[in-house]
Formats: structure tokens, sequence, C-alpha cells
């Protein structure tokens, strides 16, 4: 699922270059390792090199851009092992927004949970299994009344969603139908209002993707 960038009024022009420039990186426009060069990037966006620097620090931040000197700035191109500990980290605080999110779940929400279940068993890509992943486990946390944790959760996805071109799904497919089973699991325990069971069903999630993604740091 690409990220939600669509760009409001700004009210700053470093803001709408900002805006302008996150949405195309997220939106895979730019790639991982690609130049931003200031002059082009201001002329595009008619304006003056200055909102456009301020734009590309703010990324920088944010861990989309890059600087190095002599170079300038580029999209990020993580590493596997940097990719491991955002997702580690992502997930951590992910299964807590789960947890806080159980008494808020009613049968809408638990329904929308069901047909991404659904839709994840007939992708037929990894490409396509890795977007509705992301909406899932969107749906799971949405309920949580803890909106600064659940931006900080977005913004570690965005840190991978697109600066590393292939998720795990593409590296290892047999995770695909591993991981339909555990978001089954985590869906019953939401179902019976469980949130213990959420929890212990949320961090099993969480161990096998790690496990995953460590498995693909181990390789040649």
């Amino acid at each position: 699922m690409a990220a939600s960038t669509k760009i409001s009024d700004p009210s700053t022009k470093s803001h709408f270059a900002y805006q302008v420039i996150k949405r195309e990186i997220l939106n895979g426009d730019v790639k991982p390792g690609q130049r931003l060069r200031l002059r082009e990037l201001s002329r595009r966006l008619k304006t003056s090199d200055m909102p456009v620097r301020e734009a590309l620090r703010m990324l920088q931040l944010e861990g989309l851009v890059q600087s190095e000197n002599h170079r300038g700035a580029m999209v990020t191109d993580l590493t596997i092992e940097r990719v491991v500990e955002i997702i580690a980290t992502r997930t951590y605080l992910e299964v807590l927004a789960v947890v806080e999110s159980v008494p808020y779940h009613d049968d809408l929400s638990i329904k929308r949970i069901e047909k991404l279940i659904d839709v994840m068993r007939a992708a037929r890509t990894p490409a396509r299994y890795s977007e509705i992943n992301r909406q899932f486990h969107a749906a799971l946390y949405a309920p949580c009344p803890n909106e600064f944790l659940k931006s900080q959760i977005d913004d570690l996805w965005n840190k991978v969603w697109r600066t590393r071109s292939r998720s795990i799904f593409d590296l290892n497919p047999s995770r695909i139908d591993k991981a339909t089973k555990e978001h089954e699991a985590i869906l019953k325990a939401l179902k019976d209002r469980s949130t213990a069971q959420v929890e212990d069903a949320a961090r099993a999630h969480r161990r096998t993707t790690l496990k995953g993604w460590n498995s693909e740091i181990d390789k040649p």
C-alpha cells in the first residue's frame, strides 16, 4: 500500500517541497540511491533553493534522505542490517498498539480485518501480499487512541517501504503462508476479545518475522 502522502495546502514553501519529495519517494518515483539535486528540484518545484534545502533536511531527519560529503542528498538505500533494526523497533511498538486497541475494536473493524486476510490469501505476488500486509497491520492498531504511537509506527513503516525495494515476502516467499496463519491467530484472539491472547499472538508473529529477516542477514 502506498503511504498516504496527498499534498495538503502548504503553509510554507519548504513544507510544500517536503510533501512533494516525500510523496515521490514513497510512491517509488525516485529510487533508493538516486541523487536529489538541489537546483533541479528548485526549478521543477518553481521555488528557490532554500525551501528545498529545508525540505531535504526534514526528510533526512525522517531517514528517507541521506546526505554525503561532496555528493549532496540522495534517497536512502538501507542495508539489510538497518532494515532489521527498524523492523524490530516497529514491530515492538506495534504489539503495544495492537494490545491497546483491543477494547476499541467493534464488529465493523473486525470484519475489515477478516476481509484483508481473505485478500491476502488470494494475493498472487509477493508485492501484492506485502501491500495488503501493511493494510492488515494498520487495521489491527487503527482503533488505538494513542495517536503519537501510531504516527511513530507509520514513520518506521515509511523508512523501509520504498527505501528497501524487496520485502521479506520477495526474499522468502515461504513466509507468505506462515504469516497468513499468524494473522489468523491474531484475528481469532481479537474475536474472542482476549487481550492476553492477542498479545501472545502478536508477539509470536513478531518473533517469526524477525527470525525471517535475520536469516536473510546470515545468507552469504
